[in-house]
């Protein structure tokens, strides 16, 4: 019984409509019985008011809840996937539920301490880091510059056998979001370190930068409060970029962040 009583009180919209049922109860009443002694409510008015207070209480708890209910349904579909789209097929991934690396930003000092690295900044101008707060991931990481920069981060030994990411940010000015994978020849005699710019835009397209770099474009599903939710499968990536010049995938090295942008998690799976 106490445990039922501590789990109305932790929800409290449930405990909102059952005090508003109890309420009208009351209030519908003429008369309340407790085993041999009862109580004659002959104030009218009163019942009114009770049956008043009860009905609001109830339609605003059904509405928190009704609330709750809506934000788990957005979250569950929005993490289901992301595609990027070819004219002849949709290249999607259904959500698993173990990754091989979670790469949060959810801590209150800065990305250089958990593993990132400025790798490129022309005049050491570093970025600046804020950790914001968001109602739907939590914890996220707000990054500003005024200069160009890279900052990078390697995966680790488990997660370089993945095939597929996924990484929530909301994009801004001259943002970027890169892989860095290994790719090798058709008959496994060359490798080569190449990066893959994923970037919003008309699913399945692709443009190659330079010999190192491809864009692949991608129509990220919109989630939470102005967040955009990619999910990459990274051979299929890689057929619509290198792949064309005879590279495939060998395995992913790790990610390079450009431009403003705010990120919640990048994951391997």
């Amino acid at each position: 019984m106490q445990d039922f009583l501590q789990g109305i009180l932790k929800r409290t919209s449930l405990f909102v409509i059952i005090t508003g049922a109890i309420l009208v109860l009351i209030g519908a009443a003429t008369e309340i019985a407790f085993g041999t002694f009862s109580i004659r409510i002959p104030d009218i008015g009163g019942r009114a008011v009770a049956v008043v207070v009860g009905a609001v209480l109830i339609a605003f708890g059904l509405f928190v809840e009704w609330q709750e209910y809506s934000q788990a349904k957005q979250k569950e579909s929005g993490l289901a996937y992301a595609s990027i789209r070819t004219s002849s097929r949709s290249i999607t991934t259904k959500s698993e539920s173990i990754p091989l690396q979670m790469i949060d930003f959810n801590y209150q000092d800065a990305p250089l301490n958990h593993g990132w690295k400025i790798s490129e900044t022309p005049d050491s101008t570093q970025p600046v880091f804020k950790h914001v707060s968001d109602g739907f991931f939590g914890s996220a990481l707000k990054i500003r510059s005024t200069a160009r920069y890279a900052m990078d981060i390697s995966v680790n030994a488990t997660a370089q056998v993945g095939q597929v990411i996924e990484f929530a940010a909301k994009l801004e000015a001259n943002y970027a979001v890169y892989a860095k994978v290994n790719v090798q020849s058709q008959n496994g005699t060359n490798t080569n370190d190449i990066w893959l710019n994923f970037q919003v835009g008309i699913d399945g397209e692709t443009r190659e930068l330079n010999e190192q770099e491809w864009i692949v474009y991608a129509t990220p599903n919109p989630i939470g409060e102005n967040w955009s939710l990619f999910r990459i499968d990274l051979k299929e990536a890689l057929a619509l970029s290198f792949g064309k010049k005879g590279w495939r995938f060998r395995k992913l090295r790790g990610f390079r962040l450009r431009g403003n942008l705010h990120m919640a998690y990048i994951k391997v799976l």
